[in-house]
């Protein structure tokens, strides 16, 4: 999942608590049994929040009422990948 060289991504807004997400066009995004991979990183994922992240890679999009679902520590790594630039945020709180 690892971006080409010459891709970079821009930081975001943060993620207001009425918006859903959407992988920026320039993101990869895989996952199997135990691990998601998002642009060259990779991260553990189990239960409902690996079940999520999958339906993330699988649809590049999150709704609102689908994030509230994930986990405490889940939320605030898509925070942090929306901080990146790798999502980005829409809904309501998107201007």
């Amino acid at each position: 999942t690892e971006p080409k060289p010459q891709v970079w991504f821009e930081h975001t807004d943060l993620l207001a608590a009425d918006d859903g997400v959407v992988l920026d066009r320039r993101s990869r995004m895989m996952y199997d049994d135990s691990q998601i991979y998002l642009n060259g990183e990779s991260f553990r994922a189990a239960g409902a929040d690996a079940r999520w992240m999958a339906r993330l890679a699988d649809q590049r999009r999150l709704e609102a009422h689908e994030l509230r679902r994930l986990s405490k520590q889940a939320r605030q790594l898509v925070s942090d990948w929306v901080a990146c630039g790798w999502l980005l945020p829409v809904g309501k709180g998107t201007p």
